[in-house]
């Protein structure tokens, strides 16, 4: 397991995204009235992914529409491109996607440690599981609130996809059809971000907290709203 710190030093913030319990220690939490209804171990995130693929929600809707919606831009965008593609081989472009795409892991990543620095962890650290494939940024004993842990979870998603479409729209080549297939193949790999907020979401009734023990596993906590 791969695991890379960056801890201690200077923490840039910005305020909007500040978790109001940033400096709540997790042992103190139940005295605040919160009692956890899910625990997200390191060998259970392939069954925490099906579970929400599985389940009809909203949310769930809205991200393969999302899917959909890239996958038709795609095959307009080739349709109506102003050169010819009987030159290009599929395979190829897709294998160009592929290599992006895995470029684009640690930029993911990166962006998720960077924005929970900017919600106020001190502590982030980036590991990559191999065996089960998949990468993820902690914040050991941060305690992030709903605002602060969205911004956690679709910072990435957001300025990625942001770059792969100036990238279409503003460069005219061949080429560029690799970067439909990254665009295509980074979406589906953040299924795992719309799977965690959706924690927060199945309990709209309720303030929800969360937070990273020393281990890796991940605590979410919720109680009933108050005034």
């Amino acid at each position: 397991m791969f695991q890379c710190y960056a801890e201690n030093g200077f923490t840039p913030r910005l305020l909007m995204f500040l978790s109001a319990y940033r400096h709540v220690a997790p042992e103190d939490l139940p005295a605040l009235g919160f009692q956890t209804f899910e625990i997200l171990e390191t060998g259970r995130v392939g069954e925490f992914v099906l579970r929400f693929i599985g389940r009809h929600s909203w949310l769930r809707n809205i991200f393969f529409s999302i899917i959909f919606l890239i996958v038709l831009l795609c095959i307009i965008w080739v349709k109506t491109a102003p050169w010819s593609y009987n030159s290009i081989k599929p395979i190829e472009w897709i294998f160009w996607g592929m290599l992006a795409f895995f470029a684009l892991i640690p930029v993911h990543e990166g962006l998720h440690a960077l924005a929970y620095r900017l919600s106020g962890a001190r502590n982030v650290r980036v590991e990559a599981h191999w065996r089960q494939g998949y990468f993820l940024a902690l914040a050991p004993r941060f305690v992030a609130d709903r605002r602060s842990f969205f911004f956690v979870a679709f910072l990435p998603f957001v300025l990625i996809t942001g770059a792969h479409g100036l990238t279409i729209v503003f460069i005219k080549a061949e080429w560029v059809t690799g970067v439909w297939g990254s665009l295509i193949m980074h979406t589906l790999g953040c299924v795992g971000d719309f799977s965690v907020v959706r924690l927060f979401l199945d309990r709209s009734d309720c303030e929800v907290v969360t937070y990273d023990d020393l281990s890796g596993t991940t605590y979410f906590l919720y109680r009933k709203k108050t005034g």
